[in-house]
């Protein structure tokens, strides 16, 4: 899922369709996917993944946001709005 050039970040959103934040999250999600389409982005449902992937990534809430390349990962912690989120995208990338 991650590039093997360090430069090239992946943004990976992990979500629960039982979820309401998760539901609201979801159309932010596909602005930021067509605001920065040199960033590949993945939405992975809950359901679908195992519990060690998401134990893994620390993973105990939905909606989770990471950016990930190949040497670190760093998980959104901010508020929802589109602002906030190309305030962080711009501050890792």
């Amino acid at each position: 899922m991650v590039h093997k050039n360090s430069h090239d970040y992946v943004a990976v959103l992990f979500y629960a369709s039982w979820c309401p934040f998760s539901r609201s999250f979801r159309p932010t999600f596909s602005i930021l996917s067509s605001s920065y389409p040199s960033i590949p982005h993945f939405a992975i449902e809950e359901s679908a993944v195992r519990p060690s992937i998401l134990s893994k990534y620390g993973v105990h809430g939905f909606p989770t946001l990471f950016l990930l390349n190949s040497t670190m990962h760093v998980r959104y912690l901010g508020n929802r709005t589109f602002e906030s989120l190309g305030a962080f995208y711009g501050d890792v990338t």
